[in-house]
């Protein structure tokens, strides 16, 4: 099962390059997914994933009002909503589902997915919306993993380097933070980045970012409303701590509007 996984995704990282080979930045959309490109980093984006390189990104949502959990169902549309020569955003809206694939008419996951010419990064918007009559008190977060040893975080002035607990080792001490960017990797000068206002947090080889605001990680929602938040994701292949805490000066006085 893990090899054709591990075929699947070579494959789709080859087609992607092929799709893209003749400009460093651009999009294109398939029946399955989306990818776009930009400064050799290729992002593809399915209902159920993001891939950053080689790094996968994965939403869950929960209505903590009738005590759902959530993951993503399947495509329900994509509109292109900016096609300039130095800016694209794609929009793509999924159904959400119980942990037994049954599809959740009341709630909906919608991906602003955006690429700028002179940024290495995928910026990404989620809206958690409520479709539902009643008001529910919802949560949602993004985790990211592939086999992931160690995390980097600002501090004080200074970088601080931390051990994940490791693959089967569950622990309580989850917190990460409310950090500027995180960089979190192997040990083997290879990881990812990440820039949020989220909350995160770690767990055997993976971190993940909640929604929170003020001290509340949940929302309470009423018919077309939703619950945001905001990430960018960028694959390092060298330089450490280094790409995502220049990017980080690059993008924090930029107004995201979605």
């Amino acid at each position: 099962m893990k090899k054709s996984l591990i075929c699947l995704v070579l494959a789709l990282l080859f087609l992607g390059a092929t799709f893209l080979a003749a400009d460093d930045f651009g999009y294109k959309i398939t029946d399955s997914e989306i990818i776009l490109k930009v400064k050799d980093n290729l992002y593809i984006v399915e209902p159920n994933f993001i891939r950053a390189g080689k790094y996968l990104a994965y939403f869950a949502g929960k209505d903590s009002t009738s005590k759902k959990d959530m993951m993503v169902g399947k495509k329900k549309r994509i509109k292109v909503v900016m096609d300039k020569p130095d800016r694209k955003i794609i929009r793509l809206v999924c159904s959400l589902g119980d942990l037994e694939g049954n599809i959740l008419k009341d709630y909906e996951l919608e991906l602003n997915l955006e690429i700028r010419k002179n940024l290495p990064c995928l910026i990404v918007m989620t809206k958690f919306r409520y479709l539902g009559k009643d008001k529910v008190l919802c949560a949602m977060n993004w985790g990211i993993s592939d086999s992931l040893k160690y995390y980097s975080v600002p501090e004080r002035g200074k970088v601080v380097t931390r051990k994940l607990p490791g693959k089967g080792r569950i622990t309580r001490r989850t917190k990460i933070g409310i950090k500027p960017w995180i960089y979190v990797h192997a040990g083997k000068g290879k990881g990812i980045g990440l820039i949020t206002p989220g909350l995160l947090g770690k767990q055997e080889d993976f971190i993940y970012v909640n929604y929170v605001k003020g001290r509340s990680q949940r929302k309470r929602l009423e018919r077309g409303k939703s619950m945001d938040l905001f990430m960018i994701l960028l694959p390092i292949e060298k330089g450490g701590t280094k790409p995502i805490a220049s990017l980080f000066e690059r993008v924090k006085n930029i107004q995201w509007n979605y």
